[in-house]
């Protein structure tokens, strides 16, 4: 009886780790390291240094064509879609994809370009998010799309492949002056009270 029961549960954790698109790879795969990163409104991003704009969150990675046919795998556009729903215009996609992330993928893990960097995979900046000022505080769940087209047996439209990200948008800190300013005020009042204390003892 034991023996059926554990036959039962290797089953189960077997087809638990077997992949939802039935076990074999996708045409594409995108994979962002890190998934998030943060902002905040002093222009301070993890690293954009590679984003159009300096207010701008950026996300590098791999992006790996799996095919071994030779296809050719052309990429783009790209886009994002956010779960929790910024401001209008408060997060948008920057052009880092179209400015960093090549063209077209080659199906075939042996082929590479001339100064000997793969042509089935691209390894780098993928894509920034920009944040406009004034964006409200919080951290916003997205998820980034590539469209491609001419893959493995990819005759028709073609297929979209996505990645999900957050974005944390930090609260403004206070500046050296609000906190002077805040420091000083306990004093000021402080001050008031034994001069009011003063003035009453002297008038009696």
């Amino acid at each position: 009886m034991r023996n059926s029961i554990r036959a039962a549960l290797f089953t189960l954790a077997c087809l638990a780790v077997i992949p939802a698109y039935g076990g074999s790879a996708p045409d594409l795969t995108i994979a962002l390291a890190p998934d998030s990163g943060s902002f905040s409104p002093t222009g301070d991003t993890v690293d954009a240094g590679d984003c159009l704009s300096q207010y701008c969150v950026l996300f590098s990675g791999a992006i790996t064509n799996n095919d071994t046919d030779d296809s050719i795998m052309s990429l783009g556009p790209a886009s994002v879609l956010f779960a929790t729903t910024p401001a209008s215009g408060g997060l948008s996609i920057d052009e880092t994809f179209y400015n960093d992330v090549p063209g077209i993928l080659i199906g075939d893990p042996t082929y590479s370009y001339p100064d000997s960097s793969p042509y089935y995979q691209y390894t780098g900046p993928i894509f920034g998010i920009d944040v406009a000022p004034g964006t409200t505080p919080g951290i916003y769940d997205g998820t980034l799309s590539v469209y491609t087209q001419y893959g493995t047996n990819d005759t028709g439209p073609g297929e979209t492949f996505t990645a999900d990200f957050s974005v944390d948008v930090l609260a403004p800190e206070p500046s050296a002056a609000s906190l002077l300013l805040a420091g000083c005020l306990p004093l000021a009042i402080w001050f008031g009270v034994k001069r009011r204390c003063r003035s009453s003892e002297a008038s009696r």
